[in-house]
């Protein structure tokens, strides 16, 4: 007589205890099994001090982005944020500048 997983499904020869597909063990009800505690993942925190420095110098925004894209997910994905935005800013700023300088001396023409 064939046996069947009782969590997958999967086929099972007679003398396997445990599924080779989905691992649970077969024979105990999945309430019996020993619980294992999850281990604890620490929650990276954003610095903001690196966020604001993306901002200000926009190239170092862009650098900590591609150092930190895997060390450090959320503080990269933020300075590289903060380093467009600072780059925009910078060339919004450069154009207003320029515009109000040159109607300012074609005014005096």
């Amino acid at each position: 007589m064939a046996k069947f997983c009782t969590n997958c499904g999967g086929k099972l020869e007679e003398q396997f205890n445990i599924c080779p597909y989905c691992g649970m063990q077969q024979g105990v009800y999945p309430y019996m099994q020993s619980y294992q505690q999850p281990t604890s993942v620490q929650e990276e925190k954003v610095e903001i001090g690196f966020v604001i420095l993306g901002f200000l110098i926009p190239i170092a925004g862009l650098i900590l982005f591609a150092v930190w894209s895997k060390e450090k997910p959320k503080t990269a994905k933020a300075t590289g944020i903060a380093g467009i935005l600072g780059f925009i800013f910078g060339i919004v700023i450069s154009i207003l500048t320029y515009s109000f300088l040159f109607s300012s001396i074609i005014g005096e023409i």
